[in-house]
């Protein structure tokens, strides 16, 4: 019994759109974990970010994120599908850290290293037990998914950024019984900053009196939830007469995506300064599984995802989901985000995303601008110059009568440089 109102939620999630999970599928896997990426229509492979949770969906992003930020740490939670359960909940956490070699000796190779922890829990509240042969309740019990996942990943750092990653994540489902299994994300990361390597390669600088424009290109992509092909459920809920054990086929995807990103920096008292910066992305993406009898049976490499026609020339294609997003960023202070994404390519529902964030990192940097005494190498100095922090807010818009109509996203990131 209690497993069909579980199921219930599951259809209910499936009916609204959020993603085309396969039965007996983790909805866990498949919701995007943080307040920014949902801000900015859930295009995250490729996306410029230094969103500690951006790691949950390509590891490639840690690495690069690890040449700028050596402590980061994220949360993030929301309400879900509040007009079909109230008590459903969403919430995430990471905490990374990160090393650039040549901080340690300049004459190391521009090589980053980072190592992450992350916790995604998927709560659907309170549920009643009943009995084998009655539906009288004879008890309540707390169903929800939950991953702890590990993530490493290196870059390198020479005339473009490249970083790889990999994620091991330990997925559960708790119900009155257990559901286990473990997977693993691996994932690449490209950054090519256009001015940067033409000023090495034709050794000028590009800067009109402190104004030094920036125009980034990024590639990304990911195969997520690799590993064993079918999550394992034992236990009275699942469980035949015979004592025997019931299979689901976990929800393998594929996603790839490009970014651009350009504005300029203001560079003053030795300080450097973004007044502005735009970043968009656009993303494709494909679930691996194969419709048949099989539960064994997936799609290899990245599907049907085609780099140039889907990402490039934005055209349709009936196997994949396509999501774009951007962001607007003023004096590293302000950001505000949209985005959007179909249900299927068959669908007439386009889902709209909107966010902003306010952070402390532009601050310090404005006042020392301003002048450059005001952030000394006292202990308030050290503060602003190293330690920052970030809330973010994000909201989705569906049809009406949708589920997810108004799901609101809040997140809060800290960041300290140390050095």
């Amino acid at each position: 019994m209690t497993r069909k109102i579980v199921s219930t939620v599951f259809l209910l999630v499936i009916m609204c759109g959020t993603l085309k999970a396969q039965e007996d599928g983790m909805l866990l896997l498949l919701i995007q974990p943080s307040a920014q990426i949902n801000g900015t229509g859930c295009a995250s492979v490729a996306f410029p970010t230094r969103d500690p949770l951006s790691s949950t969906l390509n590891p490639a992003h840690l690495g690069i994120q690890s040449f700028s930020s050596r402590i980061s740490t994220g949360y993030n939670s929301t309400k879900w599908l509040t007009a079909v359960k109230t008590d459903i909940e969403y919430n995430s956490f990471a905490v990374n850290a990160g090393v650039d070699m040549r901080d340690i000796n300049l004459d190391y190779l521009p090589i980053s290293a980072g190592f992450g922890y992350s916790r995604l829990m998927l709560s659907y509240g309170d549920f009643v037990r009943t009995g084998p042969d009655s539906p009288e309740p004879i008890g309540t019990f707390e169903a929800y998914d939950e991953s702890q996942q590990f993530t490493f990943s290196t870059a390198l750092d020479y005339y473009i950024k490249l970083s790889a990653g990999i994620t091991y994540k330990n997925v559960t489902s708790h119900y009155s019984s257990e559901v286990s299994n473990s997977l693993y994300d691996i994932g690449v990361l490209v950054d090519v900053p256009v001015i940067w390597m033409y000023e090495k390669m034709s050794y000028s600088e590009i800067n009109f009196n402190g104004i030094k424009p920036r125009l980034n290109f990024g590639f990304g992509a990911v195969r997520s939830n690799l590993g064993s092909d079918s999550m394992k459920y034992s236990g009275e809920l699942t469980a035949s007469e015979d004592g025997g054990v019931s299979y689901g086929r976990s929800p393998r995807y594929a996603r790839m995506g490009v970014s651009f990103s350009a504005g300029f920096d203001y560079i003053c008292n030795k300080a450097t300064l973004r007044p502005v910066l735009f970043s968009w992305s656009v993303e494709s993406n494909e679930e691996l599984s194969i419709k048949s009898d099989s539960l064994r049976n997936y799609k290899s490499g990245f599907g049907g995802i085609r780099l140039f026609n889907d990402l490039i020339l934005g055209r349709s294609n009936a196997s994949t989901e396509n999501q774009k997003g951007w962001e607007l960023n003023l004096f590293e202070i302000l950001s505000i985000s949209g985005g959007k994404f179909k249900e299927d390519y068959y669908s007439s529902d386009t889902y709209t995303t909107s966010g902003f964030a306010i952070s402390s990192e532009g601050i310090g940097k404005l006042l020392k601008v301003m002048d450059g005494s005001i952030v000394s190498d006292n202990t308030a100095g050290y503060l602003i110059d190293k330690l920052s922090f970030e809330f973010k807010y994000s909201t989705l818009k569906a049809k009406s009568g949708s589920s997810l109509n108004g799901t609101k996203y809040y997140g809060f990131n800290l960041y300290w440089k140390m050095f």
